[in-house]
């Protein structure tokens, strides 16, 4: 996964649930992606 987010513009999590969804946003953050996200996954 984190291959693929170095190499991304950005990350988007489109969330209905927001439970273990901030490890996916730190994941992409600690990779270099910026991220768009629901307020759920704060």
């Amino acid at each position: 996964m984190a291959e693929w987010l170095q190499r991304a513009a950005v990350a988007v999590t489109p969330l209905v649930y927001g439970a273990g969804v901030q490890n996916k946003v730190l994941e992409a953050l600690t990779s270099g992606a910026p991220v768009v996200a629901d307020p759920l996954a704060t």
